[in-house]
């Protein structure tokens, strides 16, 4: 019998499409909202966000193939994802919105 992998939920961050993984987080919306504010008003944010990343950043999602088809070795890369963009963004918002994010520390530690 052989074991099938269960369907993507919000926890998960992985989907299948025929029998490849792939992984699929959504886009903070104040970075979203940051890039595409910035282009508008024509300000130069590439000090901020590398110009290859930011119509990347704009969208809504990142998705991307993890070209595997082993569930188990999925979810391995699914959380080295996570860590990295997680990072990124914590830093990010860090660099956006600094008092919004010390009030979220606050929130935190309260």
């Amino acid at each position: 019998m052989t074991k099938r992998a269960p369907d993507m939920t919000v926890q998960d961050y992985i989907y299948k499409v025929d029998s490849t993984w792939y992984f699929r987080l959504t886009i903070p919306k104040q970075v979203r909202n940051f890039i595409q504010d910035s282009l508008k008003a024509g300000d130069d944010i590439s000090h901020i966000i590398p110009e290859q990343l930011q119509k990347k950043y704009s969208s809504k999602e990142i998705k991307l193939s993890l070209e595997t088809k082993d569930y188990s070795a999925a979810k391995k890369l699914r959380d080295r994802h996570l860590a990295t963009y997680n990072s990124f963004f914590e830093a990010l918002l860090g660099l956006i919105s600094p008092n919004e994010t010390i009030e979220a520390a606050r929130n935190i530690l309260d």
